[in-house]
């Protein structure tokens, strides 16, 4: 017989390599909130701290969680995914929270085993917000007996990360959200940026979801066009990442010329000279009567700052959209007297 003996189930589970695209690598983002939210991360993963996720729809709210889990000790083990929005009241009360009327610590733990709330891994209850108040209080009393001793001496090991989109404060102040189960849940606060406080990361996420798609519908490598990359990175992206990533594989699947089906930048110049409409779109101060040159520059300046703001700070990606060269986009902010430290979002 070999020194390589046969492993046990519990073994092989033990051994399972992460899932892949789950860790830190699916976080994508060069821009300075990025870095900082991935070192958040890896501090995080380090611990087994309640932490609850915050941020708009389509943000990356669950990568964030997976990268959680899938970067620190509990990545062998199980990660469940609750989607509270979509699973019913019912369900969630009688399977995942004992509602079945028997003692709570008896049933806790066969209730939460049948579930897939496996011990020693990671539960994700996504949008938090919308479970009702009687299934908050249950959630909020197997917080409380994690980590002891229930019925039959057995006892739940598990990490809990929650998320929400919603203003979970204003819901608390409406009697909406538990007072006490937020602050039990939120002992880690995260925040995912919105895309549209991120642009400089546009590039990099679209390159991304060039590679992903055209290998998951085996297609040629395919590159986005410079005009085409500017109108996404001027785009507002109310649907976040999540909108950005669709928008790319309908460019793969449906759009055949270099052209992209998109509204157009929030930032752009009126088709009519309107000076109140120029002040409201880049806040340059004139007035009419002003002098043409006086207009032009007024808005000229209002537009690179906002453009340089749009990118926070990045010129290469702000000369690259304005149509200018590096040195000529210096020499305009030489002669507006403009810093780019004070365009920062």
């Amino acid at each position: 017989m070999t020194n390589k003996a046969k492993l046990t189930e519990k073994e092989k589970k033990t051994n399972k390599k992460p899932a892949k695209g789950y860790g830190l690598g699916n976080i994508i983002g060069q821009s300075e909130t990025m870095q900082n939210l991935r070192n958040l991360i890896l501090r995080v993963a380090s611990v087994d701290s309640n932490t609850l996720i915050t941020g708009e729809t389509g943000a990356g709210k669950k990568l964030v969680a997976k990268a959680i889990h899938f970067s620190g000790k509990r990545q062998k083990e199980k990660f469940v995914h609750v989607n509270s929005l979509t699973v019913p009241d019912a369900f969630i009360e009688t399977t995942l929270f004992s509602g079945d009327g028997g003692t709570f610590p008896e049933t806790l733990y066969r209730k939460a085993e049948k579930f897939g709330f496996v011990d020693k891994g990671t539960i994700f209850l996504d949008e938090i917000c919308d479970l009702t108040l009687p299934a908050q209080a249950k959630l909020l009393r197997i917080l409380e007996n994690i980590g002891g001793e229930i019925g039959g001496g057995n006892s739940i090991d598990v990490r809990i990360i929650a998320s929400t989109n919603k203003d979970i404060k204003k819901m608390i102040e409406e009697f909406r959200f538990r007072r006490d189960l937020y602050y039990r849940l939120n002992v880690i606060p995260i925040t995912v940026p919105p895309l549209r406080d991120r642009k400089e990361d546009i590039p990099l996420l679209t390159k991304h979801f060039l590679k992903k798609l055209c290998a998951a519908n085996n297609l040629a490598p395919k590159s986005i066009p410079q005009k085409i990359l500017n109108k996404l990175i001027y785009h507002d992206w109310q649907g976040n990442v999540r909108e950005l990533e669709n928008i790319i594989e309908r460019f793969l699947v449906i759009d055949k010329k270099d052209s992209l089906q998109i509204e157009e930048p929030t930032v752009t110049a009126p088709d009519s000279i309107d000076l109140l409409r120029l002040n409201e779109l880049c806040g340059c101060k004139t007035a009419v009567g002003s002098k043409l040159k006086e207009v032009r520059e007024s808005f000229e300046k209002a537009y690179i700052m906002k453009t340089i703001r749009a990118f926070n700070g990045n010129l290469t990606n702000t000369a690259k959209v304005l149509g200018l060269t590096s040195k000529t986009l210096y020499r305009h902010m030489k002669k507006y007297n403009i810093d780019k430290d004070d365009c920062r979002s």
